[in-house]
C-alpha cells in the first residue's frame, strides 16, 4: 500500500514539474553482502537482527515487493558489479544536461626533499638522478625557470627518456583519476633543494599537460614551486 501511494505521489508531482526517477538495485547476494559489510539493520527486518538469515529474508521480501514497479521508473540500474564511483559517473552521464560538470583541479608542484616531502600529495617523482646545476658556480644561483638551467638539465642523456615516460604516465593517469571522481590531484616533482631540476621538470610537465588537454574543460592545470625562494 505504501509503495502504491509512493507512485501515485510521483505521478502527481510529474504533472507539476519536469523530473525523472532512478531505481537502483542489485542481486540479493550482493545486497546481503553490503549489509554484512556496513552492519546496518535492514528496514524490513522483523527482529532487527544482523544475522545473514534474517537480513537475507528481508532482502528477498523487499525485492519481491518492488519487482512489479521497476518499469515505472525512468531508469533502472543494476549495480551488482559496480563501484560507488562508477555509479556516480553513470548518474552524472544520465543527467549530464541537468548538472554542472565537475572539474579535476591538477596542481603540479616542485619541491626540495631537504625542506621535507610535499604534503598532501597524490603522486611523487624524484628527479635527483638528473645532473645538478648547483655544482656549477655559474648556474648555482639561477633557477629552473631560466633557459641556462633548462639547457644544462636537458643535456643529461637521462632526461629525454625519463621525461617521455613521465609525460606518458601522467597523461594516462589524469583521466583515470577523473573517472574515480577525484576533485584535486597533486603531482609532486622533487629534487634536493627544489630550485633547479624539480622546477624545470614541473614547468615542462605543466606545458605538456596543458597541450595534451587543451580545450578540455574537465581539467584545470596549474604549476607552483614550493621552495623556489629557498636556498638550493
Amino acid at each position: 500500500a505504501q509503495i502504491k501511494k509512493l507512485f501515485s505521489t510521483i505521478d502527481e508531482l510529474k504533472d507539476r514539474c519536469d523530473w525523472r526517477t532512478v531505481f537502483v538495485t542489485a542481486s540479493a547476494e550482493v545486497i546481503l553482502g553490503r549489509y554484512s559489510q556496513t552492519r546496518r539493520i535492514h528496514p524490513f527486518s522483523k527482529d532487527k537482527s544482523l544475522s545473514n538469515e534474517n537480513v537475507g529474508q528481508a532482502v528477498r521480501l523487499q525485492k519481491k515487493m518492488l519487482e512489479p514497479f521497476h518499469k515505472q521508473f525512468d531508469h533502472c540500474i543494476n549495480t551488482s558489479s559496480w563501484s560507488p564511483y562508477y555509479l556516480a559517473g553513470h548518474i552524472e552521464y544520465l543527467f549530464r544536461d541537468d548538472v554542472i560538470l565537475k572539474q579535476l583541479l591538477i596542481n603540479i608542484v616542485s619541491f626540495g626533499f631537504k625542506n621535507d616531502v610535499l604534503q598532501p600529495i597524490d603522486g611523487l617523482f624524484d628527479v635527483r638522478f638528473l645532473r645538478n646545476p648547483y655544482y656549477d658556480q655559474k648556474l648555482k644561483e639561477k633557477s629552473g625557470i631560466e633557459p641556462e638551467i633548462q639547457a644544462y638539465i636537458q643535456e643529461d642523456p637521462n632526461f629525454e627518456p625519463f621525461f617521455r615516460h613521465l609525460e606518458k604516465m601522467v597523461g594516462f593517469l589524469i583521466p583515470r583519476y577523473y573517472q574515480e571522481r577525484k576533485t584535486y590531484l597533486t603531482i609532486g616533482i622533487g629534487c634536493t633543494g627544489g630550485k633547479h631540476r624539480s622546477v624545470f621538470v614541473a614547468e615542462k610537465l605543466f606545458g605538456a599537460m596543458q597541450s595534451k588537454f587543451e580545450g578540455n574543460d574537465s581539467y584545470s592545470i596549474k604549476v607552483s614551486h614550493r621552495d623556489l625562494r629557498a636556498r638550493a
